[in-house]
């Protein structure tokens, strides 16, 4: 007989069994049942060994159901070490063959410091395109930075420019701008100040040739801050209207004179609508 249907006989009832008195190894043709709990070697591992046939060798144990209500029924029962932690498990490199989804946003833990939050293009006719307080998360990033390319008004001498606000939207925060021209491809050169937006560009050319279209970006410095009034930096370029062929360069410089967070940004025609174009926000990593 085997040593599982010996072990009362050699050891007698009543005994406790030790590791003293138990042979090194126990061969069981049948079932074990434990009345309290089985304790293994914490460092060891139980395997089947597929003796019906081949298929099963290596497979894993599954819960059937250790409760009333079976919330564990399918739950694997799991050996490598460090498979409970993700950031063990995670450590070195993954290959999947598959997709992999994710239902909520992401963040990659890396070095990049921006972070591209939205991008907006336009093909018809809006009066703004704006990014709200579920992009703009000041309390995340202090600094954002905005690209605009090949943004065009739906008339001439329109010009581009940017609004803020702390409320997402409900009302605009005064601004004190200002800027300065350079033409290109000419000798003229000047500044405009006191503007109530950030300016891109002004007397941009409204259509939808090759030439036409205004480019730039914006940073704005101290979004997150309560202390802090807020300031935007930027470049931008446009043909100017009227006078075709003539590019013109701008520095914007602008002043917010207000300490709350921002949690809104807009981009606009200042005379009429946008009509063509792309805005992509990334927030800047400090």
């Amino acid at each position: 007989m085997s040593n599982a249907r010996n072990l009362a006989n050699l050891l007698g009832a009543g005994t406790t069994i030790t590791s003293a008195n138990l042979p090194t190894n126990i061969a069981v043709d049948g079932s074990i049942t434990a009345g309290t709990a089985l304790v293994g070697n914490v460092s060891g591992r139980m395997l089947l060994d597929a003796s019906a046939s081949s298929t099963d060798v290596g497979e894993e144990f599954l819960l059937d159901g250790t409760d009333g209500s079976a919330t564990n029924a399918g739950s694997k029962i799991v050996f490598e070490e460090g498979t409970d932690d993700p950031n063990t498990l995670l450590s070195t490199d993954l290959t999947l063959d598959g997709q992999v989804k994710f239902s909520q946003n992401y963040e990659l833990n890396d070095s990049n410091t921006y972070v591209k939050l939205a991008s907006t293009t336009i093909s018809s006719s809006v009066a703004q395109i704006a990014f709200d307080a579920s992009v703009v998360d000041s309390a995340k990033y202090d600094v954002f930075y905005c690209t605009i390319r090949n943004l065009s008004a739906t008339n001439n001498q329109d010009d581009i420019g940017v609004r803020f606000s702390s409320d997402n939207g409900r009302n605009l925060i005064d601004n004190s701008g200002m800027h300065k021209y350079e033409l290109v491809n000419g000798n003229d050169n000047g500044r405009n100040f006191n503007k109530a937006y950030h300016p891109i560009a002004d007397d941009s050319e409204e259509g939808v040739s090759v030439e036409d279209g205004t480019d730039g970006y914006f940073y704005l410095y101290n979004a997150g801050s309560s202390t802090h009034y807020k300031s935007v930096i930027g470049h931008g370029m446009t043909e100017n209207s009227g006078t075709s062929g003539n590019y013109y360069g701008y520095k914007g410089m602008s002043r917010l004179l207000w300490t709350a967070p921002i949690n809104y940004i807009k981009i606009i025609s200042v005379q009429n609508n946008l009509d063509r174009g792309t805005v992509t926000l990334y927030g800047v990593r400090s």
